[in-house]
């Protein structure tokens, strides 16, 4: 393990996410009532995270494969919540955004 190792892999992990998190934001619709919809896979990106995150750590092997995984999982999961607090709550995920790159930072 080298460090430009560690930061290539956090790399694509990131873009991976992002990517995945990208999608996840544009699958939740909002209808004419004003109320969200998530899709129905939600609940299924969360179990595969959990699944991927436990397999992980208890078969540290497996990590390299798992990450990924783990990676589109929670991204598509939190960009549909992230989407769904941002209908309800307008301009809440760009606050959240800013103050953790502030914190960051």
């Amino acid at each position: 393990m080298t460090a430009s190792g560690a930061i290539s892999a956090t790399l694509v992990l990131m873009v991976l996410l992002l990517a995945a998190g990208v999608f996840g934001w544009s699958a939740v619709k909002e209808p004419v009532a004003g109320q969200v919809q998530f899709p129905g896979w939600v609940i299924a990106g969360i179990i595969i995270a959990v699944i991927a995150a436990f397999g992980a750590m208890f078969k540290p092997n497996l990590a390299r494969f798992l990450a990924p995984v783990y990676a589109i999982a929670e991204g598509l999961v939190v960009g549909a919540i992230s989407h769904a607090y941002n209908i309800q709550y307008d301009g809440i995920v760009l606050q959240a955004v800013g103050a953790t790159a502030g914190v960051f930072t």
